[in-house]
């Protein structure tokens, strides 16, 4: 069975072996399932796969205390922290209900939401030395690559959801409807600061939106169907973080 996974490139080496084998059941809630096992459990309207187990279970026997933890912090890392676009009125109630059994939440939020590491403070700090702003600071472009990642002495852990931070940016907002991250697959270097970053050059994108969980990074090997971390697509030097003011 697989979670939370929509296609068979997203799996780990570490689960390659299961996929050869054949999956028997897919539960998710990402859009771009490909229907590789042989059973599918797909809502695609839920804005976390923690969501749907939540319902299996419930049909299943009552929730206990220590299965509402793992089920709160999925939901709500999916949604970060009840804050992404396609969080629903659905969301919350599945939280309340967790919350509900009487479950420690407010250790779980100040953990996952309200703690960084050292590293992951030197990372946004040179994020935000490096940054380059366009068109009077209506688009923020910041490239992180992997001697940016030694100089910090970040983990791939230290780098989940990096491309969020310039959403950071007071006057963001979502540049389409679309609700999607687009992110470059790698940034081999940054353009001169105060130039515009060529629109369809490989490496450089211009905008960034928030997704129902295809984040760019959570952590390698935890969730959100296996997107990628430290290492870009096709082997590039980095990647890049943008966003539209």
């Amino acid at each position: 069975m697989s979670v939370d996974i929509a296609a068979r490139s997203l799996f780990t080496r570490a689960g390659e072996p299961w996929l050869a084998r054949g999956v028997d059941l897919a539960i998710d809630h990402h859009p771009s399932q490909e229907f590789f096992a042989a059973q599918t459990c797909l809502d695609a309207g839920r804005a976390a796969c923690g969501e749907l187990i939540y319902d299996i279970l419930r049909e299943l026997g009552p929730i206990t205390p220590a299965m509402a933890v793992p089920l709160y912090v999925a939901v709500s890392t999916d949604t970060g922290c009840f804050q992404y676009s396609n969080t629903t009125a659905d969301t919350h109630r599945v939280a309340a209900a967790l919350m509900e059994t009487g479950m420690d939440v407010f250790s779980l939020n100040k953990r996952h939401f309200r703690t960084k590491s050292w590293a992951r403070l030197q990372v946004e700090r040179l994020l935000t030395e490096r940054m380059h702003r366009y068109e009077d600071g209506k688009i923020a472009v910041a490239p992180v690559s992997l001697s940016l990642m030694d100089e910090a002495d970040a983990t791939e852990e230290d780098m989940e959801d990096i491309a969020a931070f310039l959403g950071q940016i007071e006057g963001w907002r979502p540049p389409s409807p679309s609700g999607s991250w687009r992110r470059a697959a790698s940034c081999p270097s940054a353009p001169a600061a105060g130039s515009t970053p060529p629109r369809c050059a490989p490496g450089w994108g211009a905008a960034a939106t928030r997704p129902p969980r295809a984040a760019p990074s959570p952590a390698p090997g935890r969730g959100g169907g296996g997107h990628p971390g430290r290492h870009p697509a096709g082997g590039g030097r980095g990647i890049e973080a943008a966003a539209c003011l």
